[in-house]
């Protein structure tokens, strides 16, 4: 707001007023007698305010006065504020650029590392696939290997090549073991090893492991203490886990304890201080042997780590055994520990919680059949002749007084051992993959079948499924031989239709004890079926398949069991079978022919009306599809051992 005065006094009200605001506007703006002027929101910058004026008889002062007027903009508009600005926003549009930068690349490696991760997962699981196939492909070597020692041992008389051979044969054992070991590992690695534990007294169990040491100790005169309480302790574990637990840690002892050194393996319950409850059972195994030193010793359960590299003993180490003991212990959830001194000995403690709330419920076993298979699924060891196996002597014999086997495997010289075992006392044919054996199958119709499971086009498994689901095939008993020990093959071996299965590196005697075992089975069902009056198939066949087979010929006799003109062509038709076929299929079953098939259920059909009484013996033989009463006559009394008017007199 701007005040002014013309200086006309005479009569000051009639001056006159102008002003114009250069900057804003050029043009003259009268104001008539007002003397004030006020400016609202200008904008800022540089004004110049003009103002004239006149008296009372109009006479303008054109030259008038003047004044600058500077309006300051607002803080915000000033230069610096701008230039903060400016910056400001540089520096978010910086920022945010970097955040974004940051972003990507975090993503990127977020990215990078989810795919590294994956690589080495696929890498490790390929690794453990590796180790797992390669193990695998080692039994069939191993087979080979121990299969001929074991006849060598029992026909040797050479006290030095006895020992020569007992030696290989150890060695060839100790390989299977590491290979088990390497299978156990990786096992672990892909989660298909799973803890089952059940309740048990684990103090009987580890007495039962340590039983196996006490020849071992006094051969190599070392004392073996042993500390065990009487009364049982109840721990829910994994009986087949724990006793490669006690076995690798005792083993180890008595690898690195010099003769003339003392073992002690110790069980106690463990209580926390101040307690009297127990919380955990606790198993101590100490030696005094070489010990490790301590820059090792937090390194002995570390994979393929061997800590006695510099100690003095000759026994080597794979590193494998420790490494296992701390995985099957860690499964337990329980907790493993060492404490060693070396040139003093080393002390393994374990602990295993008591109780169950420490596992989830697919780690316990709770039936019977699980924990046998859990018991039985893996030995160290195989099956030998020391086990005193009996093996029957009387089994069917065809083709030539002989069974006939079928072994059907890819692998060479597999194929030559398993005939070599098996040719003493059967008949043997081959096929070198499941195709070419299913073919075999059908044409021979052997009365057994010896078959691998890894095998290419079809593997074993296929190829029993296909033996088994065939009508004519149906009856023939299958032994599995596989790499794989684990319950889940197993299983997978007994879905399939297998009759029995046996784990590679196996005993020969073995195989010839279960093979016969099969075949005698086969034996019994024939008799029984022989010996029976009314046929009932499900007493007769242990397959599904052989039951609908029974079921169906009986059916088809029992529709012509008058018909005398009924043969072998127009049941071989009817059941969809090649008179061949039918004759085997029917023989490997009943052990009766076709002919004999027919005329036996003809025969027990006319015993059965003879026993009702329900018409005389001619009227029955017409009837149960004889032409000739005195044929009649002469069979049945063959049949039964009694003329058919025993039956009448009665």
């Amino acid at each position: 707001t701007f005040e002014f005065a013309a200086l006309n006094f005479r009569n000051p009200l009639k001056n006159q007023y102008a002003y114009k605001l250069e900057g804003f506007s050029d043009n003259w703006i009268s104001l008539g007698s007002k003397h004030d002027i006020t400016f609202n929101y200008l904008d800022p910058g540089e004004y110049t305010l003009y103002v004239k004026g006149s008296n009372n008889d109009n006479i303008w002062n054109e030259e008038g006065a003047s004044i600058m007027i500077n309006i300051s903009p607002p803080w915000w508009k000033t230069g610096w504020a701008y230039a903060f600005s400016i910056i400001l926003f540089g520096l978010i549009i910086y920022g945010v650029r970097r955040f974004e930068l940051k972003r990507t690349h975090l993503k990127n490696e977020l990215e990078r590392s989810s795919f590294e991760t994956r690589k080495l997962i696929e890498i490790d699981e390929l690794k453990s696939r590796f180790f797992a196939n390669i193990s695998h492909e080692f039994r069939t070597p191993l087979t080979l290997i121990l299969g001929p020692l074991q006849k060598l041992l029992s026909t040797s008389e050479d006290n030095e090549r006895h020992e020569d051979v007992l030696s290989m044969q150890r060695n060839a054992r100790r390989l299977q073991q590491l290979i088990d070991q390497l299978l156990d590992l990786s096992k672990i690695e892909a989660g298909r090893l799973p803890l089952r534990a059940q309740p048990d007294d684990i103090v009987q169990r580890i007495r039962e492991c340590t039983a196996s040491f006490v020849s071992l100790a006094e051969s190599k005169n070392i004392t073996l203490d042993q500390d065990f309480p009487e009364q049982s302790i109840i721990v829910y574990f994994d009986a087949e886990k724990l006793e490669k637990i006690i076995f690798n840690l005792l083993g180890n002892a008595f690898k690195f304890t010099p003769e003339g050194g003392r073992i002690s393996i110790a069980v106690s319950c463990l209580t926390e201080p101040d307690q009297t409850t127990p919380i955990a059972a606790q198993i101590t195994i100490a030696d005094s042997g070489v010990g490790i030193s301590s820059e090792h010793i937090d390194d002995v359960f570390d994979r393929f780590y061997s800590a006695n590299g510099s100690a003095s003993s000759e026994q080597g180490s794979t590193g494998i055994g420790l490494a296992l003991t701390k995985e099957f212990v860690d499964l337990h959830h329980g907790e493993i520990v060492v404490e060693s001194k070396q040139g003093e000995g080393s002390t393994f403690t374990i602990s295993l919680p008591l109780g169950r709330d420490h596992l989830s419920d697919e780690e316990i076993i709770d039936n019977v059949y699980d924990a046998e298979v859990s018991e039985t699924s893996h030995r160290p060891e195989p099956v030998t002749a020391e086990h005193n196996q009996k093996i029957p002597e009387e089994i069917s014999l065809e083709n030539n007084g002989r069974s006939l086997v079928l072994i059907v495997e890819d692998n060479k010289d597999m194929r030559r051992f398993l005939r070599n075992c098996l040719d003493q006392d059967f008949s043997v044919i081959e096929a070198e993959n499941g195709e070419s054996g299913y073919q075999t199958a059908l044409k021979k119709l052997p009365d057994l079948i010896v078959s691998d499971v890894m095998m290419p086009q079809v593997n074993g498994y296929e190829f029993c499924q296909k033996i088994k689901t065939d009508e004519r095939t149906s009856h023939i008993p299958i032994i599995l031989l596989t790499a794989r020990a684990l319950k889940e093959s197993r299983v997978e071996g007994f879905e399939s239709g297998a009759d029995d299965y046996v784990v590679k590196p196996f005993d020969a005697e073995e195989l010839m004890v279960r093979a016969k075992n099969l075949i005698k089975q086969r034996q019994q069902l024939r008799e029984r079926f022989s010996r029976e009056i009314t046929v009932q198939p499900k007493d007769i066949t242990v397959s599904s398949i052989d039951e609908l087979f029974l079921q169906r010929a009986l059916s088809i006799v029992e529709e012509n069991i008058s018909n005398s003109d009924f043969k072998i062509d127009q049941f071989s038709h009817q059941i969809g079978m090649s008179r061949p076929t039918l004759n085997r299929k029917l023989r490997a079953v009943t052990g009766l022919s076709t002919n004999e098939f027919i005329r036996t259920m003809r025969l027990k059909r006319a015993r059965q009306l003879l026993e009702k009484r329900s018409a005389t013996i001619i009227e029955i033989a017409y009837e149960v599809g004889f032409n000739n009463p005195s044929y009649f006559a002469e069979c049945f009394r063959e049949q039964f051992g009694e003329p058919p008017s025993k039956y009448i007199s009665h």
